[in-house]
Order: C-alpha cells, then sequence, then structure tokens
C-alpha cells in the first residue's frame, strides 16, 4: 500500500490543479489536527481539513508545490517543499516552506506548515494594493 506521505502529495497535486479537496480530506483521522503556522491546530478532523484546505486553494491564482525533502519515520514525516504560483490576479509569487504530518492508521492525525509568512504576505499584498488602485479587477484578501 502506497505510504501517507505519497498519498497527501499527490493529493495536494490533484488540489492544487483540480481544486479537488476530498482526496487530502479523506486522508484525516476523525480526530486529527490541523493548521499552519499562524494557526496551529486549530482546525479539527476531516471537516477541519476541508476548510484548511479549501481556503489554501482560494489564496492562489495557480500554484504548484513541489517536495524537495522529505524525511519520513514511524508515524511522522517532514516534508521540505517550494511552491511557485500566481496570485488570485496573476501576479507571480514563490514561496518556501516544511509541512510536518503526524500519522497513526494510515491517517494523518496532526499537519501543520511552517512557512515565511512576512515573504508570502508581502507578494500577495503587491495583488491587493494593485486591485484597490484598479489596476486589477475586483478585492481580493488573502486567505492562508
Amino acid at each position: 500500500m502506497e505510504s501517507v506521505v505519497k498519498r497527501f502529495q499527490a493529493a495536494l497535486e490533484r488540489l492544487e490543479r483540480d481544486h479537488r479537496v476530498s482526496d487530502l480530506v479523506a486522508l484525516y483521522a476523525p480526530d486529527a489536527r490541523v493548521g499552519n503556522m499562524l494557526e496551529p491546530d486549530t482546525l479539527r478532523g476531516p471537516q477541519g481539513a476541508r476548510s484548511f484546505w479549501t481556503l489554501y486553494r482560494r489564496t492562489f491564482g495557480e500554484i504548484r508545490t513541489t517536495f524537495e525533502r522529505v524525511i519520513e519515520s514511524e508515524g511522522g514525516a517532514a516534508l521540505e517543499w517550494m511552491s511557485v504560483g500566481t496570485s488570485p490576479h496573476g501576479l507571480p509569487l514563490r514561496y518556501r516552506g516544511v509541512m510536518i504530518l503526524e500519522f497513526k492508521d494510515d491517517r494523518i492525525t496532526r499537519s501543520c506548515a511552517y512557512f515565511d509568512s512576512g515573504t508570502l504576505g508581502h507578494q500577495l499584498a503587491r495583488g491587493l494594493e494593485r486591485a484597490e488602485t484598479k489596476e486589477l479587477p475586483g478585492g481580493w484578501m488573502p486567505l492562508l
């Protein structure tokens, strides 16, 4: 059977490409904790995973994550990644981080993303500034 980490990577790729969140949600245990460095462990279970990953995807226009290093052990993994994409209004962005996964019985029990929120926030804010000055249509707020 494919490892939880491999299934997570494949499900994230489908979310980013097709906006399909259900594959990621299915990986989470009923009592899982989901979050990032800004709000660690605030969401719970598959419904919390659905909220987290839906908001993540809505934050970007296009986004693609590549995993540069994966350290996996029994019950946990650290995935170092690079994401490249665009803001919802098409401005380029790029950021790096680490995802910590904890798992038991082939289900994720905790996931937490760590990244440079200042760098990402600055890149996303450029899109907001342009939207506010009417360089880009509509308003927009980052949801990460």
